[in-house]
């Protein structure tokens, strides 16, 4: 019988490794749960779907901002006491740039949007200022939290199977449709499946029934929760699991199911005949308008959230940003395609240390969902996505093997 303390006696590294593993993912856990728990308790109540508003105790939702403080504090003080900077070059351009959009909308929209556009962008910023101390993180640990979580998330949507009241339809008589589990959007649940079972994936550590069940996990809630997004994100997972090691397999049979899947959604997941129509085109419609009016803009930071959304007088009539694109052109204006270059240079020059075979969970989820979810505002997801890439470390073991784990490893 292996025993990590004795891993940890011999090396102090490793001990504190382990000790952010066991603090950090039931933090997440804690902070998530109470975020739709008013919203959910008045549905149960026989209250109407509120979408556009929010009545309860704001307490609830400040968590995951409490979590955003706690990480950068962490990854400060870790760069402090490790004597290095938790940002560099392309990294501190970022900042800066961000910084200076921040300046403008403070003088022309106000204090008050400018901090909600920080509060937007602290979860990119986070992507950043954690490289260090998240590629340090115990996988192990992280991995039997997230898939505890998943289960937890699952276990909630059957429940609701027999007691919801059915706010999004029926799927037969007296049985809801699209249950959200512990969210409050059916999106939000196969979102947060997905995420799960990307850093599994992409954890070197992951053992392989970890693996399967965090990949059938993702397709479960996925199909519960009738996302289009969910279930195309979970079949490609489910492919990218079967064909490891074997990137041509891999990508043309994504090929062909998303090919095969997307013009039937409607009839698999038993959504209304113009979902597709109305989704797609209704995504189209609102990115066209923001790009038509913000693109050329710098003065618009922290304008398109949901979050200045719901203190309009009249939050309905705002425009709905509905996806990452959208709210990147939105608030990012002009800047946004500079600032998608320095990402894509970060990337290039300061990432070599990330296996990108082990990573391509976490990217693919994060570029699919980005088309349909703000995914800045959609936590733990956003830090799930941010740990599990920086969590896809090359290791020692790696040493002439190809970018994709092998079949048997899976």
């Amino acid at each position: 019988m292996s025993a990590p303390s004795l891993r940890g006696a011999s090396d102090p590294q490793g001990l504190e490794r382990a000790a952010r593993g066991r603090w950090l993912f039931p933090l997440l856990l804690l902070a998530t749960l109470p975020q739709n728990y008013y919203d959910l308790s008045a549905i149960f109540a026989g209250q109407p779907l509120a979408l556009y508003t929010y009545q309860g105790p704001i307490l609830l939702k400040l968590g995951k901002d409490f979590v955003y403080l706690l990480l950068f504090a962490v990854a400060l003080w870790d760069g402090l006491v490790e004597r290095r900077s938790p940002l560099e070059d392309f990294a501190m351009l970022i900042v800066l740039v961000i910084g200076m959009l921040f300046a403008v909308s403070l003088v022309q929209n106000g204090a008050f949007v400018a901090l909600i556009g920080v509060r937007w962008a602290l979860p990119f910023l986070l992507f950043f200022v954690l490289r260090h101390w998240a590629a340090e993180l115990d996988t192990r640990v992280a991995g039997r939290w997230i898939l505890g979580g998943l289960g937890l998330a699952v276990a909630a949507q059957f429940v609701q199977l027999a007691l919801m009241p059915p706010v999004y339809g029926e799927v037969l008589p007296g049985i809801p449709a699209r249950t959200p589990g512990i969210f409050l959007l059916p999106n939000s649940a196969a979102f947060f499946g997905c995420a799960s079972a990307a850093c599994i994936l992409a954890f070197p550590d992951s053992s392989p029934a970890q693996k399967r069940w965090a990949v059938l996990g993702s397709i479960v809630t996925s199909a519960l929760a009738q996302s289009g997004t969910g279930v195309i994100v979970s079949m490609v997972l489910a492919l990218r699991w079967i064909a490891a090691g074997q990137p041509l397999v891999f990508w043309s049979l994504a090929l062909l199911a998303i090919l095969a899947v997307f013009p039937n959604l409607e009839h698999l997941m038993g959504r209304e005949l113009d979902y597709l129509a109305e989704s797609g085109g209704g995504r189209i419609d609102v990115l066209v308008d923001i790009v038509r009016e913000a693109m050329t803009s710098v003065d618009n930071f922290g304008r398109y959230t949901n979050a200045a959304n719901l203190q309009a007088d009249n939050p309905a009539g705002e425009v709905a940003v509905d996806s990452l694109v959208a709210a990147w052109v939105g608030n990012f204006g002009l800047a946004a395609l500079p600032l998608l270059f320095l990402v894509a240079l970060f990337a290039a020059f300061r990432m070599d240390h990330i296996d990108w075979g082990r990573a391509a969970p976490c990217v693919l989820v994060l570029v699919l969902f980005s088309f349909t979810t703000v995914v800045f505002e959609a936590f733990p997801m956003n830090l799930y996505l941010v740990l599990g890439i920086w969590g896809a470390r090359k290791c020692a073991a790696d040493a002439g093997r190809t970018a994709w784990p092998s079949p048997i490893s899976r």
